[in-house]
């Protein structure tokens, strides 16, 4: 059950640092901070899913608001 809400709550990091940081993808945001989860299928899953919602939500939080480039797909 920790695993499970570590690897969101490293999701969740990732996904608000890698939206509000111009230049790191989606892509690479996962591979950053990969090794600090467990590899166990459900929270890589997980970790993907909440990085994903995370960037594009505060991506798009940095252009709309702040009007610095976050995430390239949130323009």
């Amino acid at each position: 059950m920790i695993d499970i809400v570590q690897s969101v709550g490293f999701g969740l990091l990732s996904g608000v640092l890698t939206g509000l940081m111009p230049g790191i993808g989606i892509m690479l945001g996962f591979l950053l901070f990969l090794p600090l989860i467990p590899l166990d299928p459900l929270c890589v899953l997980l970790y993907g899913i909440v990085l994903k919602v995370g960037s594009q939500f505060f991506g798009s939080m940095a252009v709309l608001y702040l009007k610095i480039p976050g995430e390239s797909s949130s323009m």
